[in-house]
């Protein structure tokens, strides 16, 4: 029995060193393992693309290719398609067709039905057509004598009423007018204006003045302070950190391999010699990737290119680690960040 109990042990303690081992290896895998990028684009006439990230020697891969059919993705794992954006636009067109036969049946059916109902609904009213028409001619001859007499009452009423309101409004309208103002009056009037809009322009300029002065304080409270933090031998060490981890992040993300050639020139020689004259002093950046080739006889327009490079997750992390384990710099990202 004891024997048959260790034989169990042992081999759950083999089936979990395997899953360590396993997900060791994945962990390895994914920081140590570079992440391969490639793009491709090309311009004769029509514009062409291609861009592919591919992972553990192509275990897992992934494509976009732009032409004439537009963007076509791709998913790979083991050389497999697991997915493609082609066949899913084509998948839900077919979808939709399904749907849009069904509804229209559904709709079909749904007239037919109420147009069954109208139909009989008709029928029955043409068949008690005439005793209805009698009860419709006898009904409206009783009520039209006391429909006038009310209306004429109510429109006696409303007429004295707007007599009334008219009256009332030539009386007020008259003793309004009757009390004009006199001239010296007008003359105070315009004169109080005239001092109230100069006060109020005052105030204006002085709130304005006070302002201008509180930004000015402002503005040197600050450059006094760019100066202490300028000044400051741990904010500069800060600094150089951040710049020296940021050029080796842009090194390391950037292309490694990569050649391109364009061929351009337009219709008078001297514009495409002075586009050269333009791009020559930057040739010692772009010499060793781009090819020029200038036209001077026509103007054309084409081109081609091609660059790699990779990207590993240790060295991301390793960059960061060194920004995160100085606090002085820490505390300085936090304090931008607010």
């Amino acid at each position: 029995m004891v024997h048959i109990l260790l034989m169990i042990l042992k081999i759950i303690g083999i089936l979990l060193l395997i899953i360590l081992a396993i997900a060791l290896a994945l962990v390895l895998a994914l920081l140590f393992v570079p992440l391969r990028y490639r793009l491709k684009a090309d311009y004769h006439g029509t514009p062409r693309g291609y861009a592919g990230v591919s992972w553990l020697l192509h275990l897992l891969t992934y494509r976009a290719e732009y032409g004439e059919a537009g963007v076509v993705q791709k998913v790979k794992i083991c050389g497999i398609c697991l997915w493609r954006s082609d066949k899913s636009r084509e998948a839900a067109d077919e979808a939709v067709e399904t749907v849009l036969s069904d509804e229209e049946q559904a709709l079909y059916e749904e007239m037919r039905a109420d147009d069954e109902e109208r139909y009989g609904a008709l029928s029955a009213q043409e068949i008690g057509r005439p005793e209805d028409n009698t009860g419709a001619e006898t009904a409206p001859e009783f009520g039209t004598g006391t429909i006038q007499q009310t209306d004429d009452g109510d429109s006696g009423k409303c007429g004295k009423k707007s007599g009334e309101a008219r009256a009332s409004k030539d009386h007020f309208r008259t003793e309004a007018q009757g009390d004009p103002e006199p001239e010296t009056a007008s003359r105070a009037g315009l004169f109080s204006r005239v001092i109230s809009k100069i006060k109020g322009i005052l105030q204006k300029l002085r709130f304005s003045f006070r302002a201008f002065c509180d930004k000015l304080k402002s503005v040197r409270e600050m450059a006094c302070t760019v100066r202490e933090w300028i000044g400051d031998e741990k904010n500069k060490a800060s600094v150089r950190l951040l710049l020296r981890q940021a050029k080796r992040l842009l090194k390391h993300v950037l292309p490694r391999k990569g050649h391109a050639q364009v061929t351009f020139g337009f219709d008078d020689p001297s514009v495409t010699g002075q586009v050269l004259t333009f791009l020559s002093p930057f040739y010692p950046l772009y010499g060793r990737v781009l090819e020029l080739h200038p036209v001077f006889d026509r103007s054309v327009l084409c081109g081609e290119a091609d660059i790699r490079g990779r990207i590993r997750l240790a060295s991301l992390l390793w960059l960061c680690f060194a920004v995160y384990r100085d606090k002085h710099t820490w505390n300085l990202i936090r304090k931008l960040r607010r």
